[in-house]
């Protein structure tokens, strides 16, 4: 009977325990899937709202007062709101059966969106203890400052080679799509060994005629890579819009290095004395040049380039080449076998007494604008713009025992024209970066992964002021480079968008 009695006490105990389990196993398992389904829930509400703000703030137009757009905005807001977050989505139910779009604008030319929604979640396990639902709430907002966007498109001759100018036209294409007509202002240049003002800033870019992804659809990719001058032609499109309170931005789409620049040759710097230095066709043996025959009170301004587009010790160096703006469907004549893409009517010279100057020997193409280190001592201290030819890179220079132009930079070496070129786009980009009116902000594009030029990943993180680059400047503006693939372009122009068109929530 004792025996009998314990036994009764144990089977009591564990039926005891196992209740007591239960009520306690019950709600924290309960929680468990209750507490997931609501996490879900509050992540595809954030979602759905971060993603109406941003639509609507992307439709929000300048040139119209918030009053007359409140109508569209509403639509946009719940319409993007619906289709992130379906109608009735694991049994929730929206407060007041829609989300809350407002508009709003301030000083400062920022348009904001504000989405905000509240959501009752059912729960299911958690009813055991009396709790039905849980009210959720989230809010996105998204910010469009009036935006001013240059686009700066590379179209030299090795775009084509690569078979990537076609890429590059639809990537930058799509780009112009992310932006509202009537609101944001966009212009393109493009460059080759000249820049060019293909389509002027405009809120117009998409309805005007031709607009610009019409213009940017003609594009032939030819000649060399002035970067300077594209750099500087629009930062003078910027400065005409003269927006300090906009966001200015300047995306710069390149392939390579920075080969050719615009220079002035004042009559100070015409080799007027006998030295040694290469010779411009053997370009590897060295000879003593004598004095140009440039008359003595000539000056010229025009492009120099790096014929071969390479940091090569020896080689063609070239110019003076016409600084007259070609339109986006200009295709000058080439041959693979000089590299020189210009015919003898675009070199710049005031007569024909330059060694560089005349017409070819050979024919139709300048061979004599290789000659331009006959008629030039050193390249000049500054380009065109004013941008120091020297800096980060460093350039070639004549010994220091030369007699005449001892330590003075060589014009009639691949490398120390490249350098200077890389050099006045560098200086360049860092006087738009210091304007602290207008305060600029510098994206760019490097297309990698060809053969026919090497992305110059530090020139171009130096270029936006990437946080990664050599020489960030944390009191400028800060941007960003992306190096893509042509696969990769698309998206390449899609990130610099998103980034202009900054969720700010």
């Amino acid at each position: 009977m004792f025996r009998s009695s314990k036994m009764r006490q144990r089977g009591a105990t564990l039926i005891l325990f196992t209740f007591l389990t239960a009520m306690l196993m019950i709600p924290i398992i309960g929680l468990a899937i209750d507490g997931s389904i609501v996490f879900w829930m509050r992540t595809k509400l954030t979602t759905a709202v971060d993603a109406a703000a941003l639509a609507t703030a992307r439709g929000l137009n300048v040139n119209q007062t918030l009053g007359s757009q409140n109508t569209n905005a509403n639509s946009t807001g719940q319409s993007y709101f619906w289709a992130n977050f379906p109608s009735g989505m694991m049994g929730t139910t929206v407060v007041g059966g829609e989300p809350t779009v407002n508009i709003a604008s301030s000083t400062n030319s920022t348009l904001t969106a504000t989405v905000s929604a509240s959501l009752t979640v059912p729960l299911y396990f958690m009813r055991l203890l009396h709790f039905n639902s849980i009210t959720l709430g989230a809010v996105g907002t998204a910010s469009r400052r009036v935006t001013n966007v240059i686009l700066v498109i590379d179209r030299s001759y090795s775009m084509q080679q690569a078979n990537a100018c076609s890429t590059m036209i639809a990537s930058a294409q799509n780009f112009v799509n992310d932006f509202v007509d009537g609101r944001d202002t966009l212009g393109l240049i493009t460059f080759q060994a000249t820049a060019n003002v293909d389509f002027a800033p405009t809120t117009s870019f998409k309805s005007s005629n031709p607009n610009l992804n019409s213009v940017l659809g003609t594009a032939v990719c030819t000649g060399y890579t002035s970067t300077a001058s594209a750099l500087n032609l629009a930062y003078t499109k910027l400065q005409n819009l003269n927006q300090p309170l906009a966001l200015n931005v300047i995306v710069l789409f390149t392939d390579g290095n920075a080969d050719s620049f615009a220079a002035t040759i004042p009559s100070s710097l015409l080799k007027t004395k006998s030295d040694t230095r290469y010779d411009a066709f053997n370009t590897t043996t060295s000879e003593t040049v004598g004095a140009t025959g440039c008359s003595s009170t000539d000056s010229f301004s025009g492009v120099i380039l790096d014929v071969d587009g390479a940091q090569d010790a020896t080689g063609y160096t070239g110019g003076m080449y016409s600084m007259a703006t070609e339109p986006i469907t200009w295709s000058s004549p080439y041959t693979s076998s000089t590299g020189v893409p210009f015919p003898a009517s675009e070199i710049s010279a005031p007569s024909g007494s330059c060694s560089f100057a005349g017409s070819s020997p050979y024919g139709g193409y300048p061979y004599n604008s290789l000659q331009i280190r006959y008629d030039v001592a050193y390249l000049p201290s500054t380009d065109y713009y004013g941008n120091s030819l020297t800096g980060h890179w460093a350039l070639d220079y004549y010994p220091s025992n030369d007699p005449n132009y001892a330590n003075k930079p060589r014009i009639d070496t691949p490398n120390s024209v490249m350098n200077a070129a890389l050099n006045a786009a560098d200086n360049q980009a860092n006087t738009i970066r210091s304007n602290t009116t207008l305060n600029p902000v510098i994206y760019a594009i490097g297309l990698g992964g060809t053969q026919y030029q090497q992305i110059n990943t530090d020139f171009l993180e130096r270029i936006a002021n990437d946080p990664r680059s050599s020489n960030y400047n944390s009191s400028q503006q800060t941007g960003e480079f992306i190096y893509c693939t042509a696969s990769g372009l698309a998206a390449a122009f899609q990130q610099i968008a998103s980034q202009i068109l900054r969720l700010s929530s």
